[in-house]
């Protein structure tokens, strides 16, 4: 096999969080339990902090805001608790971000109307965006031969073309993964998948807020107008 694998560079250094704890001996009903409790509850912190197999999650709810944030993190180093007394204890949890960016637990919708060129310039529901969201979802519903999507802030693409899309299934677009699928209806999981007619810039695909914290993005197709939807999360550094 030759040519070049279409992988999206790594352009973004992980960041880092320190979690500090004060950990009691109290049991799970409040009532002090001594020694071996607050050894027990140090031990489960510790198997939250570094699950077998998998990054966990921290979690951050930010006043004011209805949303929380989520980013996967992983444990940088085993720090042994500093004893305020017998029964308490300090914990602090060195973390790095591989990830990055803080992101909005669940995505939102933009839709369109009807049409064959989108224009949007401030996604009201993505504003406030501080990092880059590098995965978000385009759904394209049948008749569609072409696609062409344009971050508002870098300019940089994403393009899909192929056999046509035809009405009743939709063209399901997730650059982060440099993947497309033909669904049926809007599925937003499964689908045939037709990656092949997909391509992007030696930069890859994101959309990038402005010095207003705004979205925006250009969405061109051809071979009909149709409703298109863009599903995404906030990001944050």
């Amino acid at each position: 096999m030759h040519g070049t694998a279409p992988l999206p560079p790594t352009v973004r250094a992980a960041g880092s969080h320190t979690v500090g704890l004060i950990v009691t001996d109290n049991t799970e009903g409040g009532v002090s339990g001594g020694h071996q409790q607050l050894r027990a509850n140090l031990e489960r912190l510790w198997a939250l902090a570094a699950p077998l197999g998998r990054l966990p999650e921290l979690r951050y709810y930010p006043t004011g805001d209805a949303y929380y944030r989520t980013v996967a993190a992983r444990l940088l180093a085993a720090v042994e608790p500093e004893m305020f007394d017998p029964f308490t204890a300090e914990l602090v949890l060195p973390f790095d971000l591989p990830t990055v960016f803080w992101r909005d637990a669940d995505a939102r919708e933009n839709v369109s109307t009807s049409t064959s060129s989108w224009s949007i310039t401030n996604a009201a529901n993505l504003a406030g965006t501080t990092g880059s969201i590098t995965d978000p979802v385009f759904m394209v519903p049948g008749p569609v031969a072409s696609v062409v999507v344009t971050d508002a802030t870098t300019g940089r693409s994403v393009r899909w073309s192929g056999a046509t899309i035809p009405s009743g299934s939709s063209l399901r677009i997730e650059p982060g993964i440099l993947a497309a699928y033909r669904v049926t209806g809007t599925a937003w999981t499964g689908g045939t998948d037709v990656s092949g007619g997909l391509s992007v810039g030696p930069n890859g695909f994101d959309l990038n807020p402005n010095t207003n914290q705004r979205i925006g993005w250009t969405l061109t197709r051809t071979g009909g107008a149709g409703v298109n939807t863009c599903r995404a999360r906030r990001a944050f550094l």
